[in-house]
């Protein structure tokens, strides 16, 4: 009777540390949105790193998985297939999904358009834009304005794509954050730089999240352990440092 009393505690503790671990472990999703983050980047990206760092303050290890398509990454993640994903914009029909984190230590997105030299387009109001091609990535949640009908809507599954379809006139601008798009004409296109520019003012300014599964287990406990990681880092200096280190600015 002792014995089994003994296996019987013995199994509780073993269940005990497998649920821990388990709770202690974060798989998330990530795409390749240089300067913040990417699969080529060193470190994959200051978000990247910063994310990993602050989770590990709070005990937890992380493993990032890299899918290049938007679409799918969103899909994957809603499903559960994995804990979360980075960086998401918060719109309120996406908590039926998500559980969102603190703003993330990024400058907020700066949403507008890229337009060809050669063409004389200007965005006053979104009147300016009826019977324009507008190039935009499929599974982006886009402001409200963009879902009228008289919108044209060129998705693409990848938001390079949209300034290589920019470049070749195929579509009359893109809707893109505005750092993203400038890192992807000087990486991809060096020699086409100048073809591309950007329209004043911008649709608006965005602030990107963490996003954690409703799906995945101890998902409330995942957000909480991953805002006091970064709490944490803040006060150490580390966001500082990390952001600096990849020429960006916390301010």
């Amino acid at each position: 009777m002792k014995y089994l009393t003994f296996l019987g505690v013995l199994m509780i503790a073993i269940l005990s540390l497998s649920v821990q671990g388990e709770s202690k472990r974060v798989i998330l999703a990530y795409g390749n949105y240089a300067p913040y983050y990417g699969k080529e980047m060193e470190d994959k990206g200051p978000l990247s790193e910063i994310v990993v760092k602050a989770f590990a303050e709070s005990g937890y290890q992380t493993k990032l998985v890299n899918i290049p398509v938007w679409k799918r990454q969103l899909t994957e993640v809603e499903k559960g297939n994995y804990d979360g994903l980075f960086s998401l914009w918060y719109r309120k029909e996406r908590e039926q999904w998500f559980l969102f984190s603190d703003t993330l230590p990024i400058p907020p997105s700066t949403l507008g358009f890229y337009k060809h030299k050669d063409s004389d387009y200007s965005f006053e109001s979104y009147g300016d834009l009826i019977g324009l091609r507008i190039g935009v990535v499929r599974g982006y949640s886009y402001p409200h304005e963009f879902n009228e009908k008289h919108f044209i809507l060129d998705e693409a599954v990848r938001v390079e794509h949209n300034i290589a379809k920019l470049l070749k006139k195929r579509i009359d601008l893109a809707l893109i954050d505005k750092n993203v798009g400038m890192e992807i004409l000087t990486k991809e296109h060096p020699d086409h730089v100048n073809e591309l520019e950007w329209i004043e003012p911008p649709v608006g300014f965005i602030n990107q999240h963490l996003a954690i599964s409703k799906k995945t287990k101890h998902a409330q406990q995942k957000v909480d352990a991953f805002n006091a990681g970064l709490k944490s880092l803040y006060e150490k200096g580390e966001v500082s440092k990390i952001l600096k280190k990849f020429g960006l600015s916390d301010n």
